[in-house]
């Protein structure tokens, strides 16, 4: 409370000092990250951003947003088994949409998981039909047949 009236006052440093005292305390508190996460971006601080959401990530375990932040850093460090795990976090954490199951699907593919990429697609597909994108529905239906006939090849 102290940290939200101090960044409304104009005081970023004292919201920040606040912010970081509690998360401190608890690491868990969702809410507080997320106060802190959109004061740093205020402030134009994405270095801290990640490294608060990295440091955090064990005990923000249903935070789907820190989730999605955390796998876009090990995306951008090339690190897919990670970016995929904290993808299937954010996934189990509350409601996706078809381009997250499509990220998780890709990465699959690149870890040569096939059954779990096929799982995502079929995901991607029926979200596509929730969200009435047909294009996207037949689109993702050929990318689907053309990863099946890629699997019956052999190797």
């Amino acid at each position: 409370m102290r940290g939200n009236l101090a960044r409304i006052a104009g005081d970023t440093t004292a919201a920040e000092g606040e912010f970081r005292a509690i998360l401190a305390d608890e690491p868990g508190n969702q809410n507080v990250l997320e106060a802190l996460v959109s004061l740093l971006a205020f402030l134009g601080e994405s270095a801290a951003i990640e490294k608060e959401s990295l440091a955090t990530a064990e005990q923000q375990t249903n935070n789907q947003m820190n989730d999605l932040r955390v796998a876009t850093v090990y995306e951008t460090r090339g690190d897919e088994a990670q970016a995929v795990r904290f993808l299937m976090a954010a996934e189990r954490s509350g409601p996706v949409n078809t381009a997250i199951e499509l990220r998780i699907a890709r990465k699959q593919y690149h870890l040569r998981r096939e059954d779990e990429m096929m799982m995502h697609l079929a995901e991607a597909k029926g979200l596509a039909v929730i969200e009435d994108d047909a294009e996207a529905k037949e689109s993702i239906g050929q990318l689907i047949e053309r990863m099946r006939a890629e699997m019956r090849q052999p190797r």
